[in-house]
């Protein structure tokens, strides 16, 4: 196939352009092995231990329970 006529068709720019956006991409998408690509961001529990928050004209007081898991969920282990 003559690569000049596919350039200058309006559905060879577009199968030109979707190729070289589907190539571009892939060099710069994230590559995830086992759990490094997990990041759990959450608050320091020391923080709000034995603290009280007002949020809506209501009081919170925080704190940490134990909770059996659901094996119908996935569990992820955290170090």
């Amino acid at each position: 196939m003559n690569f000049k006529r596919l350039l200058h068709t309006d559905l060879g720019q577009i199968f030109v352009s979707l190729f070289l956006g589907i190539g571009t991409a892939t060099l710069f998408r994230k590559v995830c092995n086992d759990k490094d690509c997990l990041d759990f961001k959450g608050p320091v529990l020391q923080d709000f231990k034995d603290k009280k928050y007002k949020f809506n004209g209501k009081c919170y007081k925080y704190s940490t329970t134990s909770i059996s898991c659901d094996e119908k969920k996935n569990t992820i282990d955290v170090n």
